[in-house]
């Protein structure tokens, strides 16, 4: 199995986030909606698994059910350069490479409203032009401070799922098989 960075959800400290991931994954599987798709695909196959949970961003746990283990992908995906993150969507499978910080690949926050990190930061460099990652990094916006306050100087557009467009691109199946992206998008930032 070939290990890759987990993603991450815009509105929550690291623990919450695990905990809420831990809820969330609980409730799809017991769900009765969810219980049939899961249960009729073949694991050994990304393809097939795509196309059962139609939206799944967080497949690990659903596609190799007990043999999971925290940053696994499958052999399938695993022959493809560079791929960080992968996901179902629309019965496609999903490929991201991810930036060295790990913003490109995770859910992105699409508030316009500045957090209260944002106004602080603001607040302390009234005429800020370069933000901490940590202020920045959920955010679908770039954002700078004039005058003390947060405004956002760039916008990246997103998915129906939250994340970047521009970071995300449907692997190519080929014969039932991966055979690319040969190259993975740059992502926006």
């Amino acid at each position: 199995m070939t290990k890759v960075a987990p993603s991450g959800d815009p509105k929550t400290t690291p623990n919450a986030f695990i905990r809420g991931l831990a809820l969330a994954i609980g409730a799809y599987a017991v769900s009765p909606a969810n219980a049939e798709p899961a249960a009729t695909v073949n694991h050994g196959d990304v393809v097939a698994f795509s196309k059962a949970p139609a939206d799944v961003d967080f497949p690990g746990r659903l596609f190799f059910g007990s043999r999971y283990t925290d940053g696994a992908a499958p052999k399938q995906l695993s022959k493809l350069d560079g791929v960080a993150q992968w996901r179902g969507m629309d019965a496609r499978v999903w490929v991201c490479g991810d930036s060295a910080d790990g913003d490109w690949c995770s859910k992105k926050d699409a508030s316009r409203t500045p957090s209260e990190i944002l106004k602080e930061a603001c607040h302390d460099d009234p005429e800020s032009t370069s933000l901490n990652f940590a202020e920045t990094h959920y955010s679908a916006f770039d954002w700078r401070c004039k005058g003390g306050k947060p405004v956002i100087v760039q916008s990246y557009p997103l998915d129906r799922r939250g994340v970047f467009k521009a970071s995300w691109t449907p692997a190519v199946i080929k014969g039932g098989g991966v055979i690319g992206p040969t190259e993975l998008p740059a992502g926006p930032r």
